[in-house]
């Protein structure tokens, strides 16, 4: 009889856990799907101008996405792991002497920090980050690939190392995508109304 209860209080734990499970997956499925509906929703309207106070445009560049970010770099520290060997030798009572010797090893660990705080900004023609202690400018028609993140965006410019900006969101990626795609068209010639 108590191994009859047994198995049923285990049973009810794995239903009371499958239960649980299954609602947890839902939550996610409804979070993916509202996630969706809102990049279809960037992606199909036409892109809208803001305002950036703080930055001068070229007479015919918009400004199509602005958001405080954080801009992240991988950076290499050395450090030394040694060993420190040797015999000690009894001179007399209390004294001794020490024939030791030290070698080490140099480690390499390559970390990742916030470098910055500040702005990114997306135009129609550049990808620009104004930060507190420097900024930058990536031309659209330089950048060669980007990486969207569930918090930011990672691009990779021409003859640079990639930079990965947090934002809290993924729009910035979607924004970069799509102003890409309209310098493209416009340099192919194509005119399209969305980008």
């Amino acid at each position: 009889m108590g191994a009859l209860i047994f198995l049923l209080v285990v049973g009810g734990i794995v239903a009371l856990l499958v239960s649980l499970s299954n609602a947890s997956s839902k939550q996610r499925q409804q979070a993916y799907a509202v996630a969706q509906a809102h990049f279809a929703e960037i992606a199909k309207n036409p892109m809208v101008p803001v305002t950036v106070p703080e930055l001068g445009l070229a007479n015919d560049e918009v400004a199509y996405y602005a958001s405080e970010a954080e801009i992240f770099g991988t950076h290499t520290r050395t450090r030394r792991v040694g060993y420190s060997g040797g015999p000690s030798f009894r001179i007399a009572r209390g004294v001794y002497w020490h024939a030791s010797s030290y070698t080490s090893t140099p480690v390499r660990e390559s970390y990742t920090s916030v470098d910055d705080k500040g702005r990114l900004i997306v135009t129609n023609q550049r990808v620009i980050f104004v930060g507190a202690m420097s900024s930058y400018a990536w031309p659209l028609s330089k950048i060669l690939s980007i990486q969207r993140f569930t918090d930011g965006v990672q691009i990779n410019p021409v003859n640079k190392k990639a930079i990965v900006f947090t934002t809290g969101s993924q729009d910035a990626g979607i924004v970069i995508d799509r102003a890409r795609a309209g310098t493209l068209a416009k340099a192919l010639g194509v005119t399209d109304s969305s980008a």
